[in-house]
This record gives structure tokens, sequence and C-alpha cells, in this order.
């Protein structure tokens, strides 16, 4: 009996410190800590995508409101489009449609085909003249800190200032209500910023390719031209959607310095709206049938669109 004592209280004691120590860790575990660390920052991160997610959507939401509202619009009868509560589900009709052209007949195609002339001609014409403008500024020993910065101020002034002038010029030179005038003009209005936009993804470029260039005997043209432009297309087609966009809608000129050859917006406003009666309905059907090119366009760009900015575009 006195020699099994100890070994029994051993055993005794054994399991019972393996009992108190599994006790004492489900408490530890039970108070435990919060994460911290690597587990707590990817929390924060994780929660601030949700943010950052669920703000851009209620940004795109209200931006692409006014366009979804004028679609469906377009393909209500009269007394759906005025009714209070709005209608969200009714019977399509293309009577809206069949007004616009209608009432207009084959000038609201020429307006159309007007547009597209002049938009083309736009966007050329501007990224001819801001192409070497932009490579001037960013590789040839010229005042670089000096001429951004009146591109700059000509970019920020008014469109609406030179109205009049504008208006007096092309006068003078009979140029009222001809594609050509508007092509300049846009052009004109538009090189400051498409300068100094391209001149952002111009010094991206490393320095290194360019002296390569130069060490191979290439010029400045053919240093614009076989380098520069393939490396800057993504830029490129970010300028492009902006004067495309620009041009495509512009009112304020086209509706001055045209009378007859009007572009798309002009003409919605010229036939459309009068002040007698506006008829909503076949407002809607043309704005539809502007607003969709540019739609159409902007997701085929996209992926240049945003490429170009992920490349630092807006430096300079």
């Amino acid at each position: 009996m006195s020699s099994d004592g100890p070994q029994i209280a051993k055993k005794l004691g054994g399991s019972t410190s393996s009992a108190t120590a599994k006790v004492v860790d489900e408490g530890q575990d039970r108070h435990a800590a919060p994460p911290s660390g690597p587990a707590r920052r990817w929390s924060k991160t994780r929660w601030g995508l949700y943010f950052t997610y669920a703000g851009l959507f209620a940004w795109v939401a209200v931006s692409l409101s006014p366009v979804i509202w004028a679609v469906l619009q377009s393909f209500k009868v009269p007394t759906d489009i005025f009714a209070i509560p709005p209608k969200w589900f009714f019977r399509p009709t293309m009577q809206n449609f069949d007004s616009l052209f209608s009432q207009t007949g084959s000038s609201f195609f020429r307006y159309i085909v007007i547009s597209v002339v002049v938009t083309a001609g736009t966007v050329l014409v501007t990224l001819v003249a801001s192409l070497p403008a932009a490579f001037a500024l960013t590789f040839l020993p010229i005042r670089r800190k000096f001429w951004p910065v009146v591109l700059l101020v000509a970019a920020m002034l008014p469109p609406i200032v030179l109205l009049v002038p504008l208006l007096l010029f092309w006068q003078n030179l009979g140029m009222i209500d001809n594609p050509l005038a508007l092509v300049l003009t846009y052009s004109a209005v538009s090189v400051p910023f498409s300068v100094w936009l391209l001149r952002g993804f111009m010094l991206q470029v490393p320095g290194e390719l360019v002296d390569a260039s130069r060490l191979d005997g290439a010029g400045d043209v053919r240093l614009l031209v076989s380098v520069i432009m393939p490396v800057i297309r993504a830029g490129i087609a970010a300028a492009s959607v902006f004067l495309v966009i620009f041009a495509w809608n512009e009112l304020l000129f086209a509706s001055m310095l045209t009378t007859r050859n009007r572009t798309a917006t002009a003409g919605i406003v010229a036939t459309l709206i009068t002040d007698r009666a506006m008829d909503w309905g076949t407002l809607y059907a043309a704005a539809t049938l502007v607003v969709l090119p540019i739609i159409m366009l902007t997701f085929a760009v996209s992926g240049h669109f945003v490429r170009g900015f992920t490349m630092g575009a807006v430096k300079g």
C-alpha cells in the first residue's frame, strides 16, 4: 500500500495538471485578442474595396440614369411618357422613331452624316497638329516650362469667349454654314488639351529608346512616326475618344456657324424644339439615335482608353 501510494498520487497529479492546462487553454482561446498584423490589414483592405466598389456603382448609376431614361422614353407612347408615377413596365413601340423621320424626312440622316464628317475631320486635324507639338515640348530643346502653361491656360478658356470673334472671322471668309469651318474651329479649341494630354504619354517613353533611335540615325519625323507613336498608341486612342465626344456633342458653335448644314445636335434643337410645342417622344427618339454611336465607340476602344490612363497619361 505504501509503495503504490506515490504512483497513484503521481497519476492523479498528472491527470489533474493536464485537465487544468486544457481548461486554461480553452479560456485563453475564448478571450483571445482580435486578429492583428496581416489578417487585420487584409480585413481593412477588403472593407475598403467594398466601399470603393459601392461608390463606383453609385456613380455609374447616377451618370447613366439620364441616358437610360431617354432610351426608355423613346419606346413609349405619349400617354406613358407623362404617366405619374413613371411606368417601368410597358409595351415598346416604334411610334416615336416613325414620327421623327416623318417630320424631318431625310434631313435627320443628313445631320448624322455631317456629324460623322465633322467629327472625323476634327480628330484627324487635331491629332496631326497635336502630335508634333507634344513631341517638340517633350524631346526638343525649347522652353518646356513656359509653353505647357500657355497650353493649359488656352485649354481652360471658355469657348463662349471665342464665339463672336470666330463668327465674324468665318463670316468675312464666307464660310458660314460650311462644315470645314466647324472642323477648323473644333480643332483650334481642342489642340491645347490634346497637346497637354499627349505630352503626358510621351513623358513615359524611356529615354534609352529615344537615344537608341537617335544613334541609329532617326530624325525627328522618323522618331515620332516610327518610334513614339507606336509606343503611345493607347494615349492616341484616349485623346481620340475625348475629341470624338467633344465634336459629336458640341452645340454652341454648331448652332451659330451653321444654318442648313447642321450637325445632329444642332439639327435636333433647330427642328424638334420650337416656341409652340415640344414633341417629347420624337425628341427622346432623336437623342437615342445620337447617343448610341458614342456609346458603341466608347465600348469598342475602352481597352485602349483604360490602358492609356494606367500608363500615367495625366502626368505632365
